[in-house]
């Protein structure tokens, strides 16, 4: 009984360290900034569907 819990628990820690991980690897990356050299403002009409924005993101 104490092997099968002493198991578990590492499993868990295990679970645990990898999910920080990748909570904090998710951070660092989609906080960072993008390739651009300077900030530009792309301005999204309202009402524009999915492939429009697309559209739109594309050509600026």
């Amino acid at each position: 009984m104490g092997r099968l819990l002493l198991t578990l628990a590492s499993v868990c820690l295990t679970a645990l360290l990898l999910a920080t991980g990748g909570v904090v690897w998710g951070y660092a990356e989609f906080t960072r900034p993008g390739p651009l050299q300077v900030s530009r403002v792309v301005v999204i009409p309202p009402g524009s569907g999915l492939d429009r924005i697309a559209d739109t993101l594309a050509s600026e």
